[in-house]
């Protein structure tokens, strides 16, 4: 393909009409990425899940520690704890969990709820 015609390609995307491409390609990925999300939700959705999933993590964490160390421990409740903290940080490494706004929103919802709801126990 020529540099004329990379420069000239045009794309429709999504929420907007047809974009006559000029400059880089960065500014091509820019535009893609603006129309399917603004920057600003996808960093605070980014920032939230794994806010709430570092959170979990700690609590669990946390929690096993004391429970543990009690001269009579529940023993389903450290399995419990042990399997939401390996769980919650196995989700922080899978990147694919940060790839798109609804799998970081499922997350939020779900691992909040299970934190709201060990806090309460």
């Amino acid at each position: 393909m020529s540099e004329r015609s990379v420069n000239q390609i045009k794309v429709k995307l999504p929420t907007q009409g047809a974009i006559k491409r000029r400059g880089s390609v960065s500014n091509f990925n820019k535009a893609i990425v603006s129309s399917i999300a603004p920057p600003l939700e996808w960093y605070r959705l980014t920032e939230n899940s794994r806010n709430v999933l570092n959170a979990v993590i700690t609590f669990a964490a946390r929690e096993e520690i004391k429970e543990a160390s009690k001269s009579n421990p529940d023993r389903k409740r450290i399995d419990y704890l042990k399997g939401l903290y390996i769980e919650a940080h196995d989700a922080t490494r899978n990147s694919r969990n940060f790839e798109s706004l609804e799998k970081m929103k499922e997350i939020v919802q779900r691992y909040h709820s299970i934190l709201q709801s060990i806090r309460h126990d």
